[in-house]
C-alpha cells in the first residue's frame, strides 16, 4: 500500500514570553484553518528560559509533539532522532523564538523550507522563504539586515492575538467573570514573571508596593497573576524573599515568627489542580511594610488583564498582552542583583567565569540597561515613554507605590493611557496570516 505523507509544519521556541504570545495563537489557528497538518514544537536551549516550557508546550492544545532542548539540540547538530518523533517527511520549519541559525540548521537537516518570525532581528537571511514581521519599523530592520524584499511579509502582533482582547464591555465582564465574582473594587494586576531570580527579587518589590497602597488607598484588590511556568517551590521561594525582602529601607524585615503566608495551606491550594478553568485563592501575605491580602489567580491571564485597572509587571510580554488590552501599568525592574540577569550572547555565560565572573556579568547588564532607552514593550514600539518605567539598583516599594497612587488618583490620565497603549499594539490577525502564508511552503 502506497503510504501517506502527512504535512507537518515544526515550531521552534525557547523561553515563557515566545511560547504564550507567539506559539499558542499560532498553533490555534493553524488547527483552525489546516486542522489536519501536525503541528511539532522543538524547544531550542535558551538562558532566558524558565525550565517549565517543556510541560507547558505539552499541555498545549493541538500540539502533536514536542522535543525537549537537548533532543533538539542533538538532533540539529548531530541528527540523532529525538524519542516519540519522527519527521514525516514533508512540511515547513517555522522560527518563532530562539537561535535563528539552530532554525536554519533545523530547516536544512529536514529538508523543509523555512519561515520567521521576527521583530527584525535577523541573521542566515539566506535560508529563510519567508520572514514575518510586526509592522513596518521591523519590516525595515529585516531589509537592513539584508533580507529580500520580495521575502518579507507585515502581518501584524502575534501578542494581540494572543492577548485576545475582549470585543466590548460586556464581553470584558464575562472574561473577568472568575475573578471579580461580584466584586466591585479596582484590581491592581501584580505580573512577578516566572523566572526564580524575578520572583526574588521583582515580586517582594511588588508586594512591599501593594502593602503601601493597601493602607494609602482603602478599597483596591490586588490580584496576583501566577504563571503557567512558574512553579510551587519557585513561587514559595519568592514569597519568603518578600517577607524577608531588604534593601537599605528604613522598614525592618519582618519577624521570622511571622506566617509569610496565611491561612496554612494556601499554595497547596493554588497548585493542587491544573484546571483549564483555573484556580483562585485568597490569601494574606507577610512584607515588611506590613501585611497585604492578596488573591492569587493561576490560569490564563487574560482573566486579570480584563478586570485590571492598573498593572504592576516585569517587562516582557506580558507588557504587550496588557498593552493590547489597554491596561495601564507600572514597569518595574530593580537590578540588585544583576548578575542574574540574563543576556544575550556570550556575555550571558561569563558569570560562569571563576572568582570574578559574577562581577563581570553585573557589570554587563548594568551597562546594557543604561544603554536600552526603553524596556517596555509598548514604549519601545512607539519610542516613546507612554508607561513608566522603574530601573534602579536600589528600587524600594514606596517608589513603585507613589508611582502606582498617582495614577489611580488621575482617571483621565489612565483612560488616556490606555488607549493608546491599544493605537500602538495595532489590530490582530497576525497569526492566520502567518499560516496562510506558511501552508504555501508546503511542498507538493
Amino acid at each position: 500500500m502506497e503510504r501517506v505523507v502527512r504535512d507537518e509544519i515544526v515550531f521552534t521556541v525557547n523561553s515563557p514570553g515566545e511560547v504564550s504570545t507567539w506559539l499558542a495563537p499560532t498553533v490555534a489557528a493553524l488547527k483552525r484553518l489546516a486542522p489536519d497538518v501536525k503541528a511539532t514544537v522543538f524547544i531550542l536551549p535558551c538562558l532566558y528560559a524558565s525550565g517549565t516550557e517543556l510541560d507547558v508546550v505539552r499541555r498545549m492544545p493541538g500540539v502533536e509533539a514536542v522535543v525537549s532542548p537537548r533532543e533538539s539540540l542533538r538532533y540539529i547538530v548531530g541528527g540523532r532522532l529525538p524519542g516519540g518523533w519522527r519527521p514525516t517527511g514533508r512540511g515547513a520549519v517555522v522560527f518563532l523564538g530562539g537561535e535563528l541559525l539552530l532554525a536554519a540548521l533545523l530547516s536544512k537537516r529536514l529538508g523543509y523550507p523555512a519561515a520567521a518570525y521576527t521583530e527584525g532581528v535577523m541573521n542566515a537571511p539566506a535560508a529563510f522563504s519567508r520572514v514575518f514581521v510586526s509592522r513596518e519599523s521591523a519590516r525595515e530592520q529585516a531589509l537592513r539586515k539584508g533580507v529580500p524584499k520580495d521575502r518579507i511579509r507585515v502581518i501584524g502582533d502575534l501578542m494581540v492575538d494572543a492577548a485576545r482582547v475582549a470585543k466590548d464591555e460586556a464581553e470584558r465582564r464575562e472574561v473577568s467573570a472568575p475573578l471579580t465574582r461580584g466584586d466591585e473594587r479596582r484590581i491592581v494586576a501584580i505580573l512577578p514573571g516566572s523566572r526564580p531570580y524575578e520572583l526574588r527579587h521583582t515580586f517582594p518589590v511588588m508586594l512591599g508596593a501593594a502593602a503601601l497602597l493597601a493602607r494609602w488607598a482603602p478599597g483596591l484588590r490586588f490580584v496576583v497573576a501566577v504563571s503557567p511556568y512558574t512553579t510551587r517551590e519557585a513561587l514559595a521561594r519568592g514569597l519568603e524573599a518578600s517577607a524577608r525582602w531588604s534593601c537599605g529601607d528604613e522598614k525592618n524585615p519582618a519577624s521570622a515568627s511571622e506566617p509569610v503566608l496565611s491561612p496554612p495551606g494556601a499554595l497547596e491550594r493554588l497548585f493542587a489542580s491544573d484546571a483549564g478553568g483555573g484556580t483562585l485563592v485568597d490569601a494574606t501575605v507577610t512584607t515588611p511594610e506590613g501585611p497585604v491580602e492578596v488573591t492569587f489567580w493561576r490560569g490564563p491571564s487574560r482573566v486579570v488583564m480584563a478586570g485590571a485597572a492598573l498593572a504592576l509587571t516585569i517587562p516582557g510580554s506580558n507588557t504587550a498582552e496588557l498593552a493590547a488590552w489597554g491596561v495601564p501599568m507600572v514597569v518595574t525592574m530593580p537590578l540588585s542583583s544583576p548578575e542574574e540577569v540574563p543576556l544575550d550572547g556570550v556575555l550571558g555565560y561569563i558569570d560562569k567565569i571563576p572568582l570574578i565572573g559574577r562581577s563581570l556579568k553585573a557589570k554587563a547588564v548594568l551597562r546594557a540597561v543604561e544603554r536600552t532607552p526603553f524596556v517596555a514593550l509598548p514604549n519601545r514600539i512607539a519610542q516613546e515613554l507612554i508607561v513608566p518605567e522603574l530601573r534602579s539598583t536600589r528600587l524600594l516599594p514606596r517608589e513603585v507605590a507613589e508611582e502606582a497612587r498617582r495614577l489611580l488618583d488621575e482617571p483621565e490620565v489612565l483612560k488616556s493611557m490606555g488607549s493608546r497603549l491599544v493605537e500602538v499594539m495595532g489590530a490582530g490577525g497576525g497569526a492566520e496570516a502567518l499560516v496562510r502564508e506558511t501552508l504555501k511552503l508546503l511542498q507538493p
